[in-house]
């Protein structure tokens, strides 16, 4: 919503004043979002793990359409092996 309003900012005919209000409007509510984000790891501790592992599984997914995109476009005539690894694959053990 920043990145959009900040686009925003640049049309004729928006003014300051609201542009600066919207601003720190959004900052206020991130900044709370983020403190209660901050809590909630503290309080249970599995949840960084979860996070890290739902962020990696994203990751292995973009990387897997992105491998089979360019397969299919005939732009890859060699396979390639992944950059990232499931985490049951891991070098270093951990799971």
């Amino acid at each position: 919503m920043l990145e959009y309003l900040e686009t925003a900012q640049k049309r004729p005919g928006i003014q300051p004043e609201f542009y600066d209000y919207q601003k720190t409007l959004l900052s206020s509510e991130i900044t709370c979002l983020q403190e209660e984000i901050d809590k909630l790891l503290d309080e249970y501790p599995n949840l960084q793990e979860f996070t890290t592992e739902e962020l990696r599984g994203e990751l292995l997914a973009i990387e897997a359409d992105t491998y089979a995109e360019f397969v299919r476009a005939g732009k890859l005539n060699k396979e390639l092996s992944p950059f990232l690894q499931p985490t049951h694959d891991r070098a270093d053990g951990r799971e």
